[in-house]
């Protein structure tokens, strides 16, 4: 994981790298990893505004990053007149990884298309978000309502394989750490 940046922590899901073995030994030892880029992009947000609240949905991963509720005051030190933010930052809330058979398929990353920039709540409103990983297709809806506070989730995945997957949503809006 890379921590040496301003965002989120960067799972890394691939290293390419040639080795050589030693005259005289069974294994080698990785001297160096050179990165192809340091940029990390966390990638957009989609707004969907109702009077109620403003969600904000990552176009990097599909999760869900800010919750604002309009009719409630922020209690956060410093924040007088603000609005309620109730998701953390660096929120993975629901997350996505796909498996099927032996193979894990991580969407946390992934760069999600949106069905549009930004949404007003007006009636029944729809946000789709779609994305292509390791020849796996996700697509999501996420449904609201200007009258509550629920998101309704619902999704598609393709070409997982004849006997099917599994969908693993994460329901934890940060990562658990450990501390050492």
């Amino acid at each position: 994981i890379l921590t040496s940046h301003p965002y989120k922590p960067v799972r890394i899901n691939k290293i390419e790298c040639t080795t050589q073995v030693r005259p005289g030994r069974r294994s080698a030892d990785i001297e160096a990893v050179q990165l192809e880029s340091e940029v990390y992009a966390p990638g957009d947000t989609v707004r969907v505004t109702s009077p109620l609240y403003t969600y904000g949905f990552s176009t990097r991963g599909a999760t869900l990053v800010e919750a604002r509720l309009h009719r409630y005051a922020s209690m956060a030190p410093g924040q007088p007149g603000e609005r309620a933010q109730i998701m953390p930052e660096g929120s993975d809330l629901l997350g996505l990884t796909v498996v099927r058979g032996g193979d894990t398929v991580d969407f946390r990353d992934a760069v999600f298309t949106p069905s549009a920039d930004s949404l007003a709540v007006a009636g029944d409103t729809s946000l789709r978000l779609a994305a292509e990983r390791n020849g796996v297709r996700l697509e999501l809806t996420y449904a609201f309502s200007p009258d509550d506070y629920l998101v309704r989730v619902s999704g598609r995945a393709s070409d997982i394989g004849p006997n099917g997957g599994a969908l693993l949503v994460d329901t934890r809006p940060v990562e658990y750490r450990r501390e050492h």
